[in-house]
């Protein structure tokens, strides 16, 4: 009988983050946040080893692990009990690296230390005490979006009425700046030249495909990963560097010089592994 039903595997992927918990050898708990937690099969979990080496190095020493996944608005999620198999090596491991390649995941071969297959024995369901008065789900999710988005700056009412205009670009400090790389994906079809733009949620213009740069990445993979996350487009010759751009980001805090190389792409869909983003043409 499978233990994962289809309600979990969907909660699991739709998610994107759950939390595992595991034993230190002096028998305190290690929690650690996953973000790559995957339904493998009807009774097992597998998530990858990026930079989780207190996780791994416990279930080396005792397999016995849980996850737990939680809708954070709805309240609602899973608690997976099982023991887990680290593994390093083999074509099994082989398998879960490209696996993980195909879901998008930058760099998966180098980047993934070990892969950690789950044996779920026992899977419950997380249900917040504030259905206790006999809530209905859509209230409470409405409440729990209404609460995070008055916590955060990122109101796309405040965003809308933040123009950027001549002052973004003075600097006022002298502080480290954040460096961030994209790139131009141009398509030609004929004789029309096409740019790939993307829209970011709570912000209503398009934008060129950018983000922060990772402490292990040269500017050229980290304009890939950016290009792939944001706007889904993976099939990408790079060329030369176009321009640097330097300005305040869009809440004024933190001076980012932006690197935009120059791509080229045939692909004509794209399909964003950053739900915050979703892609267009212009």
């Amino acid at each position: 009988m499978a233990i994962l039903t289809e309600e979990m595997k969907r909660m699991v992927l739709k998610q994107r983050l759950g939390f595992a918990a595991t034993v230190c050898p002096d028998g305190t708990p290690n929690l650690s946040p996953k973000g790559t937690i995957l339904p493998w099969s009807d009774d097992q979990l597998v998530f990858a080893d990026l930079r989780s080496p207190r996780t791994v190095e416990n279930l080396r020493e005792n397999p016995a692990i849980e996850i737990n996944v939680i809708d954070h608005f709805s309240r609602k999620g899973f608690r997976f009990k099982g023991t887990a198999t680290v593994l390093t090596d083999g074509p099994s491991f082989a398998d879960f690296v490209k696996l993980f390649e195909n879901k998008g995941l930058f760099d998966a071969p180098r980047r993934i230390q070990s892969v950690v297959l789950i044996k779920v024995e026992r899977a419950l369901p997380v249900i917040s005490p504030g259905y206790d008065r006999g809530t209905r789900e859509q209230d409470v999710r409405k409440q729990w979006e209404d609460y995070y988005l008055s916590q955060s700056k990122r109101d796309p009412k405040k965003m809308d009425r933040a123009r950027i205009d001549s002052s973004w670009y003075i600097r006022r400090d002298s502080g480290s700046a954040r460096i961030s790389t994209g790139g131009v994906v141009a398509r030609v079809d004929q004789d029309q030249v096409y740019i790939a733009l993307v829209h970011e949620r709570g912000i209503s213009d398009l934008v060129l495909p950018k983000g922060g740069q990772e402490a292990d990445e040269t500017l050229e993979e980290t304009a890939r990963r950016e290009i792939l996350e944001e706007a889904g487009l993976a099939e990408i010759e790079l060329f030369e560097e176009l321009a640097i751009c330097e300005r305040y980001d869009l809440l004024k805090e933190r001076w980012i010089k932006a690197h935009y190389f120059l791509t080229m792409t045939q692909q004509i869909n794209g399909a964003p592994t950053d739900c915050d983003h979703h892609y267009g043409l212009a």
